[in-house]
């Protein structure tokens, strides 16, 4: 795959146990947010459920009423889904959307986006809103591309919904992040990588070839937004331009 990203989102940790209809009305409300920004993310199934196809529906500017009634909706088919699951671990046979699941028992939802066949959500979370939100997407030279622009607004609205410690727009390979475990770094840098005041990464105020700007409640670095520029360089060159960024870091401690 000539295109293959990955914006990976380390959600934080809540004290509060949260329910399923609450983690389901989180997700819609994301998902409603990224659909302004594209329709592609309107339309989406549930993947790797027993046997069932759960498809769903969320338009731009859907109202709040309707997206309570697809979040209630998608938390009776997740509960469906896992009821077998939480009896056995969690001793519980009768969960209503309600039920607070313990931190993992939600650990694999995929999301598969309808439109775009290349484009895939998936969060691994559970009742306490620990865990990862990943929109993945891959395609060949001749399929549709995304623009710098496109992924920082998609990697802001994540940013503003879920207030993470980390969000990022990784090369997705796994040449990169093998190399990228090669720095002392809590989270590897992307063409994009916005980190929380509140986070391990230690994000500089300047660094050579990149643009570090204050955002939310940190800072979000950028290896360049010049198009052209990024349309220029090989698969290989934008790996190299993070690695280096990290290597710059990890020399400054």
């Amino acid at each position: 795959m000539q295109h293959s990203y990955l914006i990976k989102t380390v959600v934080p940790y809540n004290p509060l146990p949260t329910s399923y209809l609450e983690i389901c009305e989180s997700i819609c409300t994301v998902i409603e947010k990224l659909a302004r920004i594209d329709s592609v993310f309107s339309e989406f199934e549930l993947a790797a459920t027993k046997s069932a196809v759960y498809s769903y529906k969320v338009l731009p500017d859907s109202t709040n009423q309707e997206i309570n009634d697809i979040a209630e909706q998608m938390a009776n088919d997740l509960i469906d889904n896992d009821r077998d699951k939480i009896a056995r671990e969690e001793n519980e046979p009768n969960p209503t959307i309600y039920y607070k699941p313990s931190i993992g028992l939600i650990n694999s939802l995929k999301f598969t986006q309808v439109k775009n066949k290349g484009l895939a959500i998936k969060f691994s979370l559970g009742g306490n809103w620990f865990g990862i939100f990943n929109i993945a997407y891959s395609a060949s030279d001749n399929e549709k591309t995304y623009t710098v622009e496109w992924y920082e607004n998609v990697l802001k609205c994540l940013v503003n919904h879920f207030n993470p410690s980390y969000c990022a727009l990784l090369f997705n390979g796994m040449s990169f992040r093998t190399r990228a475990k090669g720095f002392e770094l809590p989270e590897p840098i992307g063409w994009i990588t916005y980190a929380s005041d509140k986070s391990e990464m230690n994000m500089p105020d300047t660094i050579q070839d990149a643009v570090i700007e204050q955002y939310a409640e940190g800072k979000i670095m950028f290896i360049t937004r010049d198009q052209d520029y990024m349309e220029s360089l090989s698969l290989s060159d934008k790996c190299l331009k993070a690695l280096d960024i990290m290597k710059q870091m990890s020399s400054k401690g």
